[in-house]
C-alpha cells in the first residue's frame, strides 16, 4: 500500500509540478504583485493571515505543509486564491494577480509544497480590473479610478442625443443675434428715410412757397402794368413815347442863293 501511494503521489505530484511550471508562462492579464510599505493592506506582514486561512487545505508532516488539493481555491477576505495560474479561474471584469513564491523576499510559504515535494511557483487571485490593483496578496483601491464601461456608453449616448440640441441652440442664438442686428439696420434705414422725406417735404414746401410768391408777384406786376396802361392819356402816351424815343433835329435842305445876289 505504501508503494502504491508513493507511485500515485509521484504521478500526481509530477503532474502538479508540470502544471505549476506551465502556469508560470501562462498568464493572461493582471500582473506580478509587490508588497506595500508599512503594516497595512498589501504589506508583507499580512502574509501570515493568508497562510492561516490556507491551513485547512494543508497537511503538515515533517515541518512541511503538503497541499491536499492543488485545484481547490483558498478563501481569504472574500477572495479566492489558487496555487498557480494553471488553477486560476478567470472572471469577467477582473484581472489575475500573482505573487512569486520562489526566490521571494517573503518566506511565509517556503514550507508549502505539492505532494511530490515541489514548491508552488506562485499564488494567484483576482482584482477588479477598473478599480483595484495588485498589492501584496491583496487588492488595493486605485487612486484614480478609471471610467466604467457604462459611463463611457452613457457619455457616447448622451453626446449623440445632446449634440443636435446643442447645435439647434447655437443656431437659434445665432438667428436671434442676426435678427437683432438686422432690425437695428432696418431701423437705421427707416430713420434715414424719414429724415430724407422730412427734408424733401420742407424743401418742397419752401420751393412751393417761393413759386407761389413769384407767381403772385408776376400777377401783381401784370395787373399794375394793365392799370397804368389804362390810366395813361393819349397825349401823355405820346409824351412818354417822345421821352423814350426823342426826335432827332431836322435840318432844312440847303437852297442856293439867287444868281448875282450879295450876301
Amino acid at each position: 500500500m505504501k508503494s502504491i501511494y508513493g507511485r500515485g503521489s509521484g504521478r500526481r505530484g509530477s503532474s502538479a509540478g508540470r502544471s505549476s511550471s506551465r502556469g508560470s508562462n501562462f498568464r493572461r492579464g493582471g500582473g506580478v504583485s509587490t508588497f506595500s510599505k508599512g503594516t497595512g493592506i498589501g504589506s508583507v506582514g499580512r502574509s501570515s493571515s493568508l497562510k492561516s486561512a490556507a491551513a485547512d487545505s494543508l497537511t503538515y508532516n515533517g515541518g512541511r505543509g503538503t497541499i491536499n488539493s492543488p485545484g481547490a481555491a483558498v478563501t481569504w477576505n472574500s477572495r479566492r486564491y489558487y496555487w498557480g495560474s494553471i488553477y486560476y479561474q478567470y472572471r469577467s471584469g477582473y484581472e489575475m494577480c500573482s505573487m512569486p513564491l520562489i526566490n521571494s523576499t517573503d518566506d511565509t510559504f517556503s514550507d508549502v509544497v505539492f505532494d511530490n515535494g515541489t514548491q508552488p511557483e506562485m499564488i494567484a487571485w483576482s482584482c477588479h480590473a477598473l478599480s483595484e490593483y495588485c498589492c501584496g496578496y491583496e487588492c488595493c483601491p486605485s487612486e484614480n479610478e478609471p471610467i466604467s464601461i457604462w459611463a463611457i456608453i452613457g457619455l457616447v449616448v448622451g453626446t449623440i442625443f445632446l449634440l443636435p440640441v446643442l447645435l439647434w441652440g447655437a443656431f437659434f442664438i445665432w438667428y436671434l443675434v442676426e435678427d437683432f442686428y438686422s432690425g437695428k439696420k432696418e431701423d437705421g434705414k427707416g430713420k434715414k428715410a424719414e429724415e430724407y422725406t422730412e427734408q424733401d417735404r420742407i424743401k418742397n414746401s419752401v420751393t412751393g412757397n417761393e413759386n407761389e410768391v413769384r407767381e403772385k408777384m408776376a400777377e401783381e406786376e401784370k395787373a399794375l402794368m394793365q392799370l397804368q396802361i389804362t390810366e395813361i392819356q393819349p397825349d401823355q402816351a405820346l409824351e412818354n413815347v417822345e421821352q423814350a424815343y426823342p426826335l432827332q433835329p431836322q435840318y432844312p435842305l440847303w437852297v442856293p442863293p439867287p444868281y448875282n445876289s450879295k450876301p
